[in-house]
């Protein structure tokens, strides 16, 4: 599949109406290639920026589910519901952390990719394209199964360095 570049096609004044709406519910998916550098080559070196990202605080992985409802883990920002270092999928809903009263914090280049693709349709339904033929979730989704054996690694040492102990 072809790697997928968003256009900037954000419209300030129509969000501002909107009031963020898709934000105030769930912040949307990093592509991986948002989150590793080119030098992220070996299974270390990306364990290790995916450690570096969620101790920054701002992001969180979380359970995503394709088309064809396979499991992958993904990372996304915070919300105002998550609660701790890990998340589960229920803690990928709520309030974005990035929404302001002004709109995004991130510029559009920062902002996740399942949040650069949305096309703003205002007083009606934003919406994602499609994709081939999956829409931008499962491709978002799917590119995360790369590092499935990666992200298994992290959130297993999270969970031993973060989990209560009894």
């Amino acid at each position: 599949m072809n790697k997928v570049i968003p256009i900037n096609n954000e419209n300030i004044s129509m969000c501002q109406k909107c009031g963020g709406e898709c934000c105030k519910h769930k912040p949307g998916l990093y592509h991986p290639d948002q989150i590793l550098s080119g030098s992220d080559t070996t299974t270390h070196d990306r364990i290790k920026r995916f450690h570096e990202v969620l101790d920054s605080g701002k992001f969180i992985i979380v359970d995503v589910y394709d088309d064809n409802e396979k499991r992958h883990w993904a990372i996304q920002p915070r919300t105002s519901l998550t609660q701790g270092k890990i998340a589960e999928s229920a803690d990928g809903w709520g309030v974005c952390v990035n929404l302001t009263n002004n709109g995004c914090s991130l510029n559009f280049q920062e902002r996740p990719m399942e949040c650069q693709t949305l096309v703003p349709d205002w007083p009606n339904s934003c919406h994602h394209p499609i994709i081939g033929d999956q829409s931008v979730y499962s491709y978002i989704s799917r590119e995360w199964s790369r590092y499935r054996v990666v992200m298994r690694i992290v959130l297993d040492q999270r969970w031993e360095k973060y989990a209560i102990k009894g």
